[in-house]
């Protein structure tokens, strides 16, 4: 297959963690490259020109002004622009100046790569993007695994992660040690790799590693969850305390785990 030229992209945002989250979605699609970051209007129109992107993925409330006013900025042959933000009400504006799309935070992943179809196409560049990895293999009690959270990460043993919830299309990840990380990963992908034997999803946010679990505190209508060896705890509704402690009785008792 010919090798074609990447598709330079400008990240525009005011929350650092918004970029972060973004630029770890587009990792998956390789025809897209992050040239460069800014967290304001002023800042953005100088990426622009030293980096002279394909496409700006743009915020629109920012501190020095609004994603709007950059495109006034713009040279004779402007990149493609896609509004990310979290407002739904500038839609209809965005659109009146040629937007190639809109997009609402937090981004689902599906509904973005409808959108860098929609870039790769217009932009030459052929008219397949290609799906992310497949899933990876189940991981075992004695298994690390990579934790990337933004443009950083770390390898974390799988006995140490003491609970996951969900955020929608993203989750956190609780540690042993107190380290918390926010992931692009989905629920659904958290309980295909982790062992199935010690790790019980009690409800539809929260899945609990069933081993490091200490104690359940009953409340009135939530219950809190206490770890072994972790200042850490969870806080659950009676019907998923109830369904941990169903899983707590039927886990398994190997003694050199």
């Amino acid at each position: 297959m010919q090798h074609m030229k990447p598709i330079r992209c400008l990240l525009v945002d005011d929350e650092t963690l918004a970029r972060e989250l973004l630029r770890s979605v587009l990792v998956d699609y390789p025809l897209f490259q992050v040239v460069g970051e800014a967290e304001d209007v002023f800042a953005a129109a100088s990426a622009v020109k030293r980096h002279r992107p394909d496409v700006i993925f743009l915020d629109i409330q920012m501190p020095d002004g609004n994603g709007f006013d950059l495109l006034k900025d713009l040279p004779p042959d402007p990149p493609a622009v896609v509004f990310v933000t979290a407002f739904d009400r500038y839609a209809v504006r965005a659109f009146d100046v040629n937007a190639i799309d809109y997009l609402l935070k937090p981004v689902e992943p599906g509904r973005l790569k409808a959108t860098l179809q929609r870039l790769q196409t217009l932009l030459g560049k052929g008219d397949i993007v290609e799906d992310p990895a497949p899933p990876l293999p189940r991981l075992e009690w004695s298994d690390q695994v990579f934790i990337k959270s933004g443009l950083s990460g770390w390898f974390m043993g799988v006995k140490d992660i003491l609970f996951i919830t969900a955020d929608r299309n993203y989750t956190h990840v609780v540690a042993a040690d107190g380290r918390k990380a926010m992931v692009r990963e989905t629920m659904a992908n958290w309980t295909g790799r982790l062992p199935e034997r010690f790790f019980a999803q009690v409800d539809r946010a929260s899945l609990v590693n069933i081993r490091r679990v200490s104690r359940t505190s009953i409340r009135f209508r939530s219950a809190k969850v206490h770890f072994a060896d972790a200042n850490v705890t969870l806080d659950l509704g009676r019907s998923a305390a109830a369904r941990l402690r169903a899983a707590l009785r039927q886990a398994p008792c190997e003694s050199n785990l």
